[in-house]
């Protein structure tokens, strides 16, 4: 092709040709471009005055992608390249930030920078550029676009550092002794099963409640279906074997050697019925799977093959894995379920072989007769059902008014512990807790091997709940207020009964907290900054349809 080309190159035709060749090309695929510039919409995302064209965003998602890749082999490629979007745009405008501030980043900074990093390194410390090289191969990015990555980082940086330096030292004491403090409640429990609701439910207040609340009587998808038994010991029974069969077996067998017929006899028989047996199996099971294949009654092909047959009504998936023993029985049921619960109505699945308690081997096969799909209930079928659901309402609203009349007696400056005594219920108290919801360790207990292995009371266990599910509003409210939440089976009312402050902070915990404290206001103030220009400074325009 390049030879006949080469040769006639200088020839009219041939220069007409490519004219034409050349036209189309550009009409075709350079318009597209054009119009895509006509109309502004040549770029996945505008960041001011910088474009990302389609060509690039592909570029930089492969490259991202597989950097993600290197460290991750299970990604979500479509979160991803939402997060490349956004990561390509905060890069870019944190690059022209940079620049309106007059950072400029030479090649030998860069260089420093990346012969700075320890993954590097070798053992002596010294920079090894084997180790950069292979570092880049892996994640198949090239090293000029590591020296612009790193470039990007060093603007980062530059951009993010004055807000290290800002100082917020002294302001942060009293949050940090606020932060440190520990409160405890008092809580007590309406369980409202417990309730007694004199109100008796009308016929029409039960079709009110039904009809409102359909998703309480939902009835789970229920399957009838047939299971047929094919045992291995039922066809061996059948098979016969002559003596001319064993005598020829001992003729052509490779493993005679030297060994008499009546020394081979038995081990003959065991390989000649083995051989049987399976073809038997084979054939009958084919035979089976034929004449369902073939439309015949799943009935009459039972007593064709004279079958073991079990029957299975009113099967749902809840029953399935019920049963947590590994017995061969519970295991044949749940493997019949599954399959049952996969296959269509009125179909069947393929033979499959398991093996009952005494060890002995079967195969069986499964026909769904018929699948009564997920549905509500119908109202003259559980009236009764309808009553319970109707009086649980009840009850647990009777729970919530209680609560709330407990919350509006405390607000007279009654303490929970008294409502608790005039009410006749047990009033519990937590340990102290942090504002995390976590209860403070006893510094006298050392934590020891057995106490992690020790299982929590119930007691202990309510009292990590309550500490765990109020300790935001406790940490808001002042002592002596009283809250309520609803956990479904029970509700409970807390009230804050100790706020415990702290007045002296060890210096370790006081530094440690300052650090942490700089670190987030820093990195707050600086996204914050990043979030301005973006939204102020640098439209930013995402093609939605390119993308």
């Amino acid at each position: 092709m390049l030879e006949f080309i080469r040769k006639h190159a200088n020839s009219t035709t041939f220069k007409i040709f490519l004219g034409v060749l050349a036209s189309t090309f550009v009409f075709c695929f350079g318009i597209f471009d054009i119009i895509r510039r006509i109309t502004g919409h040549d770029y996945i995302v505008k960041i001011g005055s910088v474009k990302i064209t389609p060509t690039m965003f592909a570029m930089e998602k492969s490259k991202k992608l597989n950097m993600l890749r290197s460290h991750e082999k299970n990604i979500d490629e479509k979160t991803e390249i939402n997060n490349i979007l956004h990561q390509i745009i905060w890069e870019n405008v944190i690059d022209q930030t940079a620049s309106e501030f007059g950072f400029s980043i030479s090649e030998e900074t860069i260089k420093k920078y990346i012969a700075g990093m320890g993954l590097f390194r070798d053992k002596e410390g010294n920079f090894n550029v084997g180790m950069l090289r292979n570092f880049l191969h892996n994640i198949n990015v090239s090293e000029a676009m590591f020296i612009e990555f790193s470039g990007k980082d060093i603007k980062n940086a530059l951009i993010k550092a004055p807000f290290k330096y800002i100082s917020v030292y002294k302001s942060l004491d009293k949050f940090i002794q606020s932060n440190l403090e520990k409160r405890t409640l008092g809580f007590l429990e309406i369980d409202p099963s417990s309730l007694v609701i004199s109100e008796k439910p009308s016929k029409e207040d039960l079709e009110e409640f039904y009809n409102n609340n359909q998703e309480l009587f939902y009835v789970n998808e229920t399957r009838d279906f047939t299971v047929i038994e094919l045992f291995e010991d039922d066809i061996a029974k059948t098979i016969t074997i002559s003596e001319d069969e064993k005598k020829e077996y001992y003729e052509t067998s490779p493993e005679r050697e030297d060994r008499t017929y009546a020394e081979m006899e038995k081990e003959i028989i065991d390989e000649i019925k083995q051989n049987k047996l399976q073809n038997e199996i084979d054939d009958k099971t084919r035979q089976i799977e034929d004449a369902l294949i073939a439309g015949e009654n799943i009935d009459e092909v039972i007593k064709k093959f004279n079958l073991h047959v079990m029957r299975i009504k009113n099967a749902s998936a809840s029953t399935l894995n019920k049963d947590s023993s590994s017995s061969a029985a519970s295991k044949y049921k749940t493997d019949i379920h599954t399959v049952a619960f996969s296959t269509e109505e009125g179909s069947d699945s393929s033979f499959a072989e398991s093996i009952n308690e005494k060890q002995k081997k079967f195969l069986w096969l499964v026909h769904v007769d018929s699948i009564t799909p997920k549905h509500v209930a119908k109202f003259a079928d559980i009236t009764d059902k309808v009553s319970i659901e109707w009086k649980k309402s009840k009850q647990h609203d009777k729970a919530i008014e209680l609560a709330t009349l407990f919350c509006e007696k405390a607000k007279d400056g009654v303490s929970l512990s008294t409502i608790a005594l005039q009410n006749k219920r047990k009033i519990s108290f937590t340990k102290p807790f942090y504002r995390s919801g976590i209860i403070e360790k006893d510094p006298k207990k050392k934590d020891s091997k057995n106490d992690k292995e020790k299982k929590l009371t119930p007691q202990e266990q309510k009292m990590m709940e309550v500490a765990a599910n109020f300790a935001d509003q406790a940490f808001k409210k002042e002592k002596g207020t009283t809250f309520y939440k609803d956990f479904g089976t029970s509700i409970v009312v807390a009230q804050v009964e100790k706020i415990i402050p702290i007045k002296d902070v060890d210096n370790e915990i006081n530094t440690k907290c300052h650090i942490e404290l700089v670190r987030s206001v820093s990195d707050d103030l600086y996204q914050q900054l990043v979030g301005y220009l973006s939204r102020e400074k640098y439209e930013i325009k995402i093609n939605r349809e390119m993308l």
